[in-house]
This record gives structure tokens, sequence and C-alpha cells, in this order.
């Protein structure tokens, strides 16, 4: 009777890391997406001249932190879409977005990759149209 309720045990605990680690969204760039690996700053959008103080440091295994004047306002992840496009999902924003004072990436997809120029759309339902623009240091 005994080795039963151990091997209940296990099965459980076994069945929870299953769920545990299942459940993760795990992303890593692949292939042309690699070329985001790195550091970018703003140049501009929403009709302004960007701001240098807004960088955006993107890591190979999807991650992505945003800093303004080197300090950390949201992090996240990129994950690609159905639809295709990537997009960043924050795991927790440290800022509050306030128009002009804060800048977040959560739900903005990535529009276009060109060279060192990357292209941000800041709503959902935008389809190819940037608003924003990295420049890759």
């Amino acid at each position: 009777m005994s080795d039963f309720r151990i091997d209940t045990r296990i099965i459980s605990i076994l069945l929870i890391l299953l769920v545990s680690f299942s459940s993760c969204k795990k992303t890593k760039l692949k292939d042309d997406d690699k070329t985001l690996i790195g550091n970018w700053h703003w140049k501009g959008g929403w009709s302004d001249n960007g701001d240098e103080t807004i960088r955006l440091d993107i890591k190979q295994k999807g991650k992505y932190k945003l800093y303004r004047d080197g300090k950390l306002i949201e992090y996240g992840r990129i994950l690609k879409e159905k639809d295709g496009y990537l997009t960043f999902k924050s795991d927790a924003l440290t800022g509050i977005y306030l128009g002009d004072n804060d800048y977040v990436l959560n739900t903005c997809k990535i529009t276009s990759i060109n060279g060192n120029e990357l292209g941000i759309a800041h709503c959902p339902w935008c389809s190819d149209d940037k608003t924003s623009d990295f420049i890759k240091n």
C-alpha cells in the first residue's frame, strides 16, 4: 500500500513539472530575425525627432529591455504572432505610458527591418505602417 502512495506522489510531481515547463513560452530569434540582436536607439516617430536617451537591447533568445536615460522602463519577449509579425510582449512595465513622457513597446509590432533600421508600429491593428524607427548602434 505504501508503494502506491509513493508512486502517486511521484506522478503528481511529474505532472506539475510537465505542465510548468510546457506552459512557458520560449522564443529564440531565428534566421533573418537574428539581425534584431543588439543595441538600438530611438531615431524618431510620431512626428518628432526621436530621443537618444531611449535605448532598446535585444538578446538572442528574443528577450528585450527598454531604457530611458539609462533607467529600465520595460522588459519582455519578442514573439512571432500567427500573422507572421514579431510583437513585443512585456513581462512587466516599470514605467507608465504618459504620452510624450514615456515610451513603451508592449503590443507593438516590428513592421520592417532594413539594414540598421528597425520600423515599429505602435498599434496592434497596424499592418505595414511604421510609426517609430530605431537605429542599431
